[in-house]
């Protein structure tokens, strides 16, 4: 007759010590992993969206500026026409792309702004030119 001993309990993997908490550990590390791998990913596209907003601004501030100054050249010389460019380094430039109206009074300027590759336009709507000066409208388009 053959008898079994039911005392002793049958462990996981062969009755090696120590392969519970080593897979329990590995598990554990894999999901932490995971979880910081996704932190990471989000956190990148949340930079890259940021950056995104920054030249954006920066090339609306440019155009802005390209406005400002094509209406002092206006003030000045109401012949002044369109092409004018700054530069705002290192990456950034600006244009007076359209003028038109002629005089001192009811005048529309468009400029545009770059920043790192990002461009805004701003169009300016001018009632007149003459101190104080007039503006009826100032926009992005």
């Amino acid at each position: 007759m053959t008898t079994q001993k039911h005392s002793q309990q049958q462990r996981p993997f062969g009755g090696r010590p120590g392969y519970s908490s080593l897979i329990a550990v590995l598990v554990t590390s894999a999901v932490g992993v995971t979880i910081v791998a996704a932190i990471t990913f989000v956190s990148i596209g949340s930079l890259k969206t940021g950056r995104a907003a920054e030249l954006s601004i920066q090339a609306r501030g440019y155009a802005d500026a390209c406005a400002e100054e094509a209406i002092w050249q206006l003030r000045e010389d109401d012949t002044y026409a369109a092409g004018a460019a700054l530069l705002f380094p290192p990456s950034g430039s600006c244009g007076v792309t359209t003028i038109t109206g002629t005089g001192q009074t009811n005048r529309t300027v468009t400029t545009t702004g770059v920043s790192s590759g990002v461009t805004r336009q701003v169009q300016v709507t001018i009632a007149n030119l003459a101190a104080p000066v007039s503006i009826t409208q100032w926009e992005e388009i």
